[in-house]
């Protein structure tokens, strides 16, 4: 973590919570889709709003991830994976 910037526990709660906030309807209304689908109901107008939809979702969670890489100061390159041995 860098020394200079200490993680704010009250600014990282507001974070989370609203992404989470702004997340979970959109997540709602993408899963409602995917039901309505997978039950044979097939309304184009709510496909049409779910790709959009989707596409928030998943910038929703990419931003999320980052949010969360920069509080706990592990850097965006580190996969997680030590070294593998020859």
């Amino acid at each position: 973590m860098n020394e200079n910037r200490p993680v704010r526990t009250g600014r990282m709660f507001a974070g989370i919570l609203l992404l989470t906030a702004v997340a979970v309807p959109v997540l709602a209304y993408v899963w409602e889709t995917l039901n309505r689908l997978l039950s044979g109901i097939i309304e184009f107008e709510r496909i049409a709003w779910t790709l959009p939809a989707l596409v928030l979702l998943i910038a929703i969670l990419k931003l999320l991830g980052r949010a969360a890489r920069a509080w706990t100061g592990v850097p965006a390159d580190d996969t997680g994976e030590s070294e593998r041995p020859a």
